[in-house]
């Protein structure tokens, strides 16, 4: 699971707990960076991980981008490239 803290211009912290699982191309994805654009999106690069330490020259990654919904209290993907 992924536990992101995003902060918001009032005092309080939400905490939003989820997975990458069951998105994207392979489906079992690890989160890699997570980074938040100026509309307030969550952008997430993840990347599989299969237990190994051997390094991949070729790294298969994907693009996951999350938006708040304040409605419903959770992030909503909006793509995946």
């Amino acid at each position: 699971m992924l536990c992101v803290f995003y902060f918001l211009l009032l005092p309080t912290l939400l905490c939003q707990e989820f997975t990458l699982e069951g998105i994207g191309p392979r489906g079992d994805d690890k989160a890699r960076r997570i980074r938040f654009d100026k509309y307030g999106r969550m952008n997430i690069t993840g990347i599989p991980f299969n237990y190994n330490l051997t390094a991949n020259s070729n790294p298969l990654e994907s693009k996951y981008q999350f938006q708040w919904n304040e409605d419903e209290k959770l992030w909503k993907l909006v793509s995946v490239e």
